[in-house]
């Protein structure tokens, strides 16, 4: 069946070269912008899983549901105008961006406990990306708006103590926070903002204009600073280690390959093999009773919702337990290996292509990978059916990464330009302009 005609002025903007900045934008403000109402609704402050969740106001409720509408719609339309012109060799990269989605959808509705109307954000933003083949330009508006969001983060957590920070005492999770308090900015907690900008940290190295990447990295860096988040304080560091040994060894591929595939392995063995539950600031206590679980059902796990239904038993892990603490553990304990295969086939494609750009001088994909590998040991930033907060910072750019297409062994839109590479010095010093 041939896709339904758009009116031709509908068309003629929908494939012009902003329509990816105005897509990664719209998925950013769709999903950021409940955060920000949200925020501004209730006052911050640590909130047992076991507790029941403070409701939300009429306008918040209204605000989400009219941003996942326009997220699923905006991106309706894409693939409306585009499908024609996808090949059929590209499907299986389509496949591969689904497959998680679709095992953690149908599980839950097999179970049923069928996800709730948001979950259609994952698979709308996804294919909208895949039929738009998007360029540099949508590297540096991730880039821009993650610069944003930590100046919005900055304005609350400085001028609204309420709505942008959490209090200054111990909010009941075992760590000092000092005068100022912890940063949360837009995000519900500081570990969720932190996280959040580490993630998006190597995209605003790609913005062009000096005085725009200086500022945005600014405020990026301060925000960090301020979160508390240690785990995204050793993100941070770990991204300018690898784009430092990138810059400067003739073998940036090998180099890449080998920090990628290291992170990966780190994330995926330290939990199999932490014996005391005191370990890395209590997370092993979850870690250990989540894997016990996880046996009993290997192949599939308990379902995306596991956490929240085991808040409701006398097993909920001290009522702090609002997920695993380690994606791959995350990952086997909802979706068993099978979720867990899908996920690591995904991750690889991205891990190939992000190793090719760097062997040709792109290091923002390689920058990227590292900072949500690096996460992953200790949090949870990848979600299917939940987790979509995360979504503009970690589906947007994988989608950035894998969805571009390989001409001649490098990649058209991301690559070939290079116009996402950071910036360099020597460019600089003879004038030229290198993205």
């Amino acid at each position: 069946m041939r896709p339904a005609r758009v009116p031709d002025g509908v068309a003629r903007f929908l494939t012009t070269p902003r329509l990816e900045v105005l897509l990664v934008a719209t998925v950013w403000v769709a999903i950021l912008l409940p955060q920000i109402a949200a925020s501004l609704s209730v006052t911050k402050g640590f909130e047992p899983i076991t507790e029941a969740p403070v409701a939300s106001t009429p306008a918040v409720a209204a605000i989400t549901t009219a941003a996942n509408a326009l997220a699923v719609l905006v991106c309706a339309a894409v693939v409306l105008v585009r499908l024609r012109t996808v090949a059929l060799r590209r499907v299986p990269v389509l496949v591969a961006l689904l497959a998680p989605w679709v095992i953690a959808a149908v599980q839950l509705a097999v179970l049923g406990r069928p996800p709730g109307a948001a979950a259609l954000v994952f698979p709308a933003v996804a294919a909208a990306f895949w039929v738009l083949r998007p360029g540099p330009g949508a590297v540096r508006t991730v880039g821009y708006l993650t610069g944003l969001t930590a100046l919005v983060s900055l304005a609350l957590g400085a001028f609204v103590p309420s709505a942008g920070r959490y209090p200054a005492q111990e909010a009941g999770l075992g760590k000092v926070i000092g005068p100022a308090g912890v940063l949360a900015g837009v995000m519900p907690s500081g570990n969720n903002l932190g996280l959040l900008l580490v993630v998006g940290l190597p995209t605003v190295l790609t913005i062009r204009r000096v005085s725009v990447r200086w500022t945005a990295l600014g405020a990026v860096l301060l925000a960090l600073a301020w979160t508390d988040s240690r785990t995204s304080w050793v993100a941070a560091v770990v991204v300018v280690l690898l784009l430092a040994a990138l810059a400067w060894t003739r073998w940036p591929a090998v180099v890449a390959a080998l920090g990628l595939g290291g992170l990966a392995a780190g994330g995926i063995i330290l939990p199999f093999i932490t014996t005391e539950p005191t370990a890395f600031t209590n997370r092993a206590s979850y870690w250990i009773p989540t894997l016990a679980a996880w046996r009993e059902h290997p192949l599939t796990g308990f379902g995306a919702d596991y956490f929240k239904r085991l808040a409701k038993t006398a097993e909920n892990l001290g009522g702090h337990a609002f997920q695993a603490h380690n994606e791959w553990v995350q990952l086997l304990i909802t979706g068993g290996l099978l979720l867990t295969a899908t996920v690591l086939v995904l991750l690889g494609i991205a891990a190939v292509r992000a190793v090719r750009l760097a062997a040709d001088g792109t290091w923002w994909g390689a920058g990227w990978l590292a900072a949500l590998l690096t996460v992953s040991i200790l949090e949870v930033p990848f979600g299917f059916v939940d987790r979509t907060m995360f979504l503009a910072v970690v589906l947007v750019p994988l989608c950035l990464l894998i969805c571009a297409d390989p001409v001649g062994g490098r990649s058209r839109t991301v690559a070939g330009e290079g116009t996402s590479r950071l910036p360099d010095p020597a460019a600089a010093r003879t004038g030229g302009r290198r993205g």
